[in-house]
């Protein structure tokens, strides 16, 4: 089939220079006086369910009026036989970015100008999340990744100038270094930006706009519910069914815990080879003993995590293509998959206590990392010691924090673990033990105790934060989510939003009308929570799942087609829709 020729043309009235929603400099915002009938898109599809993303994007482009398609994927294989090859311009294989290696590309579509000092001025505010997100796949030094930087930023901005791109899709919120670059870029240069995200509930979604305002009408519509309800009954307030399955969840008497925190049966893997990896009766006995926490179990489990990671090296190496077998073996290279996490993660048991409930305090539950909820949408707070710091400086007299480790931390023995290693190291620990009034608290602690009993619990956008305002807790948010703009939130952007948020926590918090308000905050987010899911590796043993896979594929593309009608307006719809 023909492949589709592109081009959608904007045409602006207004050029404005603002500063960003985190004040962190300025970018360029665009706003359009009208669209012609067709868009130059780039659409990336996620690592996770790639055939999956091909129907999404494929029919979803079917209903727009699309020119030009860019195309960034994962899996070379599944792209020769994919239905949204009709739109495609121009591909890209997306591996070898996550590393900063364009070669291939820059073949194929040629090099772009250098990169000037007004764009590295642009994306200056944001180098400390940037520069975080390269060290996830990378171990090199300093002058390697700013290289790294260099070459992605000179990459994409030729990308979005060459194609002239107008509007950027993505599975999930960007996450990676090359993609969060990419994201940036376009928000410097107005363009628009869609994506699904994962809502914190099992097979709840929702349509991001701005990584960092991730629902910006957000806030004048739950005002206007809230006044429409101010004389309704609580019980009055009726909810959508999957949004009263999220609502009763977090209010009612229900576990609380999350699914992804829960000890489930782990599903077989697509091959006997990676099923027998993960599940030979050996690795698990092995497990068993290094539960047991004597000095051999430790040993021993030392050794396994070594041969697994050896092994799964081999599986992979004489499983994918070429180009893939150089980029892992790189990857190994440079990881850091014999740093001691577990070492570091006994440091932490053998300082942490008994929690004290008797005494004032803020409960904070570490966030595990490298995962996209604390970079990019920690923003500056993707150093969980800087956000504890900052509390700590302000935290009234007299107060503590308390400090858990995330329980999963230590227990994933796959290859995420060099990346892991980076995050948490003795320094880490000991930067947050020199603070006076601050506690680690044992793992065998309750989570939901410790929260009931917080004067606050403090959050980058982790869940904790939804399980306390349910409870009538204050959150401290410092990241950015959906959360942002429920009641008894403090959104802490800096030292002044911090210590207001203190001085408002030591008078006392007014929680009249609090039920009400959280009840309205769930109406509020019928408007753009929906049923779905964008990763389907650990369900595919549900019954039912190809009839959620299709329901979830619909969900996804009338969301989709809601937010760009609200955003862009009903002119880049095919009038068949």
């Amino acid at each position: 089939m023909a492949v589709l020729q592109l081009s959608i043309i904007l045409y602006y009235d207004t050029l404005k220079i603002l500063k960003s929603g985190l004040d962190r400099g300025p970018i360029i915002v665009i706003s359009k006086k009208n669209w012609r009938s067709h868009m130059n898109v780039l659409v990336e599809f996620g690592t996770g369910a790639e055939d999956f993303d091909d129907e999404v994007y494929t029919e979803l482009l079917d209903l727009l009026h699309v020119q030009t398609c860019v195309l960034n994927y994962h899996n070379e294989d599944l792209l020769s036989s994919s239905k949204i090859n009709k739109h495609v311009t121009q591909a890209f294989c997306a591996l070898p970015f996550f590393y900063g290696d364009y070669s291939d590309a820059i073949a194929e579509i040629g090099e772009g100008e250098p990169v000037d000092d007004k764009l590295l001025h642009q994306l200056s505010p944001y180098e400390n999340e940037i520069i975080a997100l390269l060290l996830r796949w990378s171990s090199s030094g300093y002058t390697d990744i700013w290289h790294e930087y260099y070459n992605h930023i000179r990459f994409w901005n030729h990308v979005l100038d060459k194609y002239k791109i107008d509007v950027y899709f993505t599975t999930e919120v960007v996450h990676q270094g090359y993609n969060f670059i990419l994201y940036l870029l376009c928000k410097i240069k107005g363009i628009k930006y869609f994506s699904t995200q994962r809502a914190g509930f099992p097979d709840r979604l929702h349509i991001v706009v701005d990584v960092h305002d991730q629902l910006p009408f957000f806030k004048n519509e739950f005002i206007s519910n809230f006044d429409a309800y101010k004389n309704t009954n609580i019980d009055k307030i009726d909810l959508r069914p999957d949004i009263l399955e999220v609502y009763e969840f977090y209010t009612g008497n229900k576990n609380r815990t999350p699914s992804y925190m829960k000890n489930r049966k782990a599903p077989k893997r697509r091959t006997w080879a990676i099923w027998l990896y993960d599940n030979v009766f050996v690795a698990k006995w092995l497990f068993d003993v290094y539960v047991n926490n004597n000095f051999f179990g430790k040993r021993i489990r030392d050794l396994y995590r070594r041969a697994k990671f050896l092994l799964g090296m081999g599986i992979r190496f004489f499983s994918f293509d070429s180009k893939t077998n150089e980029l892992f073996i790189k990857s190994v290279v440079t990881s850091s998959i014999f740093r001691e996490v577990a070492t570091y993660f006994s440091y932490y048991q053998s300082k942490a206590i008994s929690a004290d409930y008797s005494l004032n305090y803020i409960y904070v539950p570490l966030h595990y990392q490298p995962e996209a909820t604390s970079n990019p949408l920690g923003g500056r707070f993707v150093d969980q010691v800087m956000m504890i710091k900052t509390m700590s400086y302000y935290l009234p007299e007299g107060w503590l924090i308390y400090i858990k480790e995330h329980p999963n931390f230590n227990n994933n023995l796959g290859l995420h673990n060099p990346h892991r290693a980076s995050w948490r190291t003795k320094t880490f620990y000991d930067e947050l033990d020199s603070l006076t009034n601050v506690r680690f608290i044992d793992l065998n602690e309750d989570t939901y105790k410790l929260i009931d009993n917080s004067k606050a619990v403090a959050v980058i956008t982790g869940t904790a934060g939804m399980e306390a305002i349910t409870v009538h807790k204050p959150c401290l948010m410092f990241g950015y989510s959906y959360l942002q703009y429920a009641p008894n939130v403090f959104t802490i952007r800096n030292n002044d939003d911090c210590k207001m948020a203190m001085n408002q926590l030591e008078k006392g918090i007014d929680n009249k009308d609090i039920d009400k308000k959280i009840k309205v905050y769930f109406k509020t987010l019928e408007n753009y929570f929906f049923e779905g899911r964008i990763v389907w590796w650990d369900v595919m043993h549900r019954p039912n799942i190809s009839q959620f896979r299709e329901k979830s594929k619909r969900n996804i593309v009338n969301a989709y087609i809601k937010e760009i009608k609200r955003v862009l307006g009903d002119e880049v719809i095919k009038k068949t829709t």
